[in-house]
């Protein structure tokens, strides 16, 4: 690699390439960047933002940095350790610095760097490649890529110059060496003395491979190494064919009259055939018994009892395993394998640090420099196991069985790995997940007979069933509606649903129903996709259906073929259609209307819509369509623009219950004043005003509470949040404070319960309120 990158460089320097060589348009022949950019090109250590576009005066990121330090090092990569995004361009670089100790924890994956930082970087790879420091000088407090072209180009020149010392080693292979003890391995080293000192040129290499070990009694059995010791203290008498039964060599009279010493007399006394490379090589081939025996003392022993301790062992091939998922606040997570052995297991040997995992995804990759997916391919990334037990096939632990559940760790810094949805930019979509999971090094199980266990590592092949909870116990089904004046060839509207009903049987117009819409990223055709895209699961869990009484809530999860906001064309509606209706609507509501008749136990005066983002628009666009239909709305960070409601919209709405839901620094519906964050793409910060307050924009959830309120609505309700964190416990960013989710994501205050307003004096959640709505 360095050789290569010698050669490009001076290619490079010597022609002079410019900008213009580049085909980067924004790097001219005259810029202080051509010449340095132009050797990082040629040497593939870059190819731009694009195939045109070097963006010389972007801030340099921390994601960028080590990619082109890894690239300049040309070592492996390690997979993409936990807490690194998995983009599919810098994650293994990330996790490659992390190891080397280039970077800490601290370097954020996607933020700008300063100088200081750039050069401490720079330092760390210096010193670990032993090249001369180079450092970064910036006109500014973020380092530019142009700026750091400059430096990376000189790193690699000096990188590339290193191969002509760390060579120089080889051109010191001379004779005399081929004497060293080191050297006698090689054949053509041991022919250049022979011409004068053939034998014990011959019988060099067997002392000097082990010359203590003549002395030792174990090599007695090796007569030629007992003549050999001798013949090199007195080369001269090597030449004499009776120094075979020379006294000297009753220095081991027991070699002497070995049998064996009865071969060697006829090739001390040949000494012409020393001089043939092949049998100089002969007499070290020869010595193998002897090597054989010290393995004998360390190597030999652990081979001879292996079949004795495996004897009883059971050894496992082809295993198959199902992978267990559920949702999560952040989405889906495959926190769980169940392996079958098909052998019953002693529980007690079963434990965490027995296993290892690693999950491989294969999905495109997500260049967060071009904002675009690339070409899929498997991502492996290594997985911390937290917990390992005897189970069922459903992975529930059990005191005996022959199947073992293998439980790993789950976080929103590194969801990634365990997640088996993809999202393409537009979507999310399932991808192909499969999982590595092997024992540690030296560990077995044990089973029930006390049997020593071992099985293969688990491979795409053995995957058998991918079990995502509570979304599995949801009914999945399709309808299509047709406009009355619809096209006899005319296809119809197909929209995919999920269903949850709390009881098997109940009496009619017992049990109300909760409707969700998904946002933007969860539509398509699998209704699983949109139950733990977000998690909408939840609402069938313990904790909200109390709030129903005994019947519980019946759950409708409607899934667009696209996204709510379509226009007709594929495209979103935007403030300058005319009247911002989904092409969506009727359909929507015919599904509605055809599962509530399908369902006579529904309350027909207690159905409630809501949903996120593009489904909070879907949820305003409904209510305002059919006001008199629902019995209460919850919509969340909503994005019906403000000049699709017209007053007459607003008035038809006024007496329906509605609880709203937002954070201010939504960064996606934004409803206040703001700008990106320079360190964090995915943050938002406001603006504040002289008073240091954030300033509202008179848009989305502001404009319709606030017209709602104005026009005299008495049962409408705002849970308008300053951001999103982890209300779990479990989950705490860098800064030791709860982790922060971007702003956009309001719905899991209301996913998870976590609204609450004081109502006539009361503390209410929004399910408990909602509970208590009906027409």
């Amino acid at each position: 690699m360095r050789k290569l990158l010698a050669l490009c460089v001076s290619a490079a320097l010597v022609s002079g390439i410019g900008g213009s060589a580049l085909a980067f348009s924004d790097v001219t022949e005259d810029s202080p960047y051509a010449e340095a950019v132009a050797v990082l090109a040629e040497n593939e250590i870059t190819t731009g933002r694009s195939n045109d576009v070097f963006d010389p005066e972007d801030s340099l990121t921390t994601a960028q940095l080590v990619t082109f330090l890894g690239r300049i090092a040309g070592q492996d990569l390690p997979p993409v350790a936990e807490g690194i995004v998995d983009d599919g361009w810098s994650g293994s670089y990330m996790s490659w610095a992390l190891a080397h100790g280039l970077i800490d924890e601290t370097f954020e994956q996607y933020a700008p760097l300063d100088a200081e930082s750039v050069n401490a970087v720079l330092a760390a790879f210096c010193a670990m490649q032993e090249i001369e420091a180079v450092t970064v000088e910036a006109a500014d407090a973020a380092v530019t890529r142009g700026e750091a072209a400059i430096a990376l180009a000189a790193l690699v020149e000096a990188d590339a110059e290193e191969p002509s010392e760390t060579e120089e080693p080889a051109e010191t292979e001379e004779p005399s060496e081929a004497e060293k003890p080191a050297e006698t391995e090689e054949p053509s080293e041991a022919e250049e003395p022979a011409e004068t000192e053939e034998p014990s040129e011959a019988e060099k290499p067997a002392e000097t491979e082990e010359p203590s070990e003549t002395e030792e009694p174990t090599e007695t059995e090796e007569p030629s190494e007992a003549e050999k010791p001798a013949e090199t203290e007195e080369p001269t008498e090597t030449e004499e064919p009776s120094e075979a039964e020379n006294p000297a060599e009753t220095e081991e009279p027991s070699e002497a009259e070995n049998p064996a010493e009865t071969e060697e007399p006829s090739e001390a006394e040949e000494p012409a055939e020393t001089e043939e490379p092949s049998e100089t090589e002969e007499p070290t081939e020869t010595e193998e018994p002897s090597e054989a025996e010290e393995p004998a003392e360390t190597e030999e022993p652990s081979e001879t009892e292996e079949p004795a301790e495996n004897e009883d062992a059971v050894k496992i091939a082809d295993v198959k395993y199902t992978t267990i998922a559920a949702g999560q606040d952040w989405g889906p997570a495959i926190y769980k394998v169940v392996l079958n052995l098909g052998v019953a297991l002693d529980a007690e040997s079963v434990s965490a640090e027995k296993f290892a995992a690693s999950s491989v995804r294969t999905v495109p990759g997500f260049d967060y420099e071009k904002m675009e997916a690339t070409e899929p391919a498997p991502q492996t990334v290594e997985r911390t196991v937290t917990d390992a037990y005897v189970c069922d096939e459903n992975g529930v632990k059990a005191e005996e069985g022959t199947y073992v559940a293998v439980e790993m760790e789950i976080s929103p810094a590194a969801s990634d790995a365990a997640n088996p949805f993809f999202y393409d930019g537009s979507l999310n979509v399932p991808v192909a997940h499969t999982y590595e999971i092997a024992l540690a090094e030296g560990e077995t199980l044990t089973d029930a007979e006390g049997k020593a266990v071992t099985f293969e590592a688990t491979t795409a092949e053995g995957f058998e069933n991918a079990v995502v909870e509570v979304a599995d116990d949801f009914t999945k089904d399709e309808f299509t509606w047709k406009a009355e004046d619809a096209e006899e060839d005319d296809e119809g509207i197909t929209l995919t649903y999920a269903s949850w009903m709390p009881q098997e049987e109940a009496e009619e117009a017992s049990t109300p129903l909760i409707i969700w819409l998904h946002g933007a990223g969860e539509g398509g055709t699998d209704p699983v996709v949109a139950l733990v895209g977000n998690k909408v699961v939840n609402l069938a869990s313990e904790d909200i259906q109390k709030h129903f009484g005994e019947t519980g809530a019946a759950i409708l999860v409607p899934q667009a073929p696209t996204f709510w906001m379509d226009n007709g064309e594929g495209e979103y509606l935007t403030a300058e259609d005319e009247s911002g209706r989904s092409i969506y609507t009727d359909a929507l509501m015919a599904l509605i209307e055809k599962f509530v008749a399908d369902h006579p136990e529904i309350d027909a005066d207690r159905i409630y819509i809501g949903g996120c983002s593009n489904g909070g628009y879907m949820t305003v666009n409904m209510i305002t369509e059919f006001p008199a239909y629902f019995a209460a709305a919850y919509p969340v960070c909503e994005a019906y623009d403000a000049a699709w409601m017209t007053d007459e919209m607003v008035e038809a709405i006024k007496d329906l219950p509605i609880w709203i839901t937002a954070a201010k620094n939504d960064n996606i519906v934004k409803i206040f004043e703001g700008e990106a964050d320079a360190e964090n793409p995915m943050a938002y910060n406001l603006k504040l005003d002289d008073d240091g307050s954030a300033i509202a924009l008179d848009n989305f959830s502001n404009n319709l509470y606030n017209r709602l309120v104005d026009a005299g609505a008495e049962k409408v309700y705002y849970s308008l949040f300053d951001d999103v964190r982890d209300m779990t416990g479990l989950y705490n960013g860098a800064d030791g404070e709860p982790y922060q989710y971007q702003g956009h994501w309001s719905w899991l205050y209301v996913l998870n319960d976590q609204c609450v307003e004081t109502i006539e004096d009361e503390e209410v959640t929004i399910f408990q309120w909602l509970a208590g709505q009906g027409k």
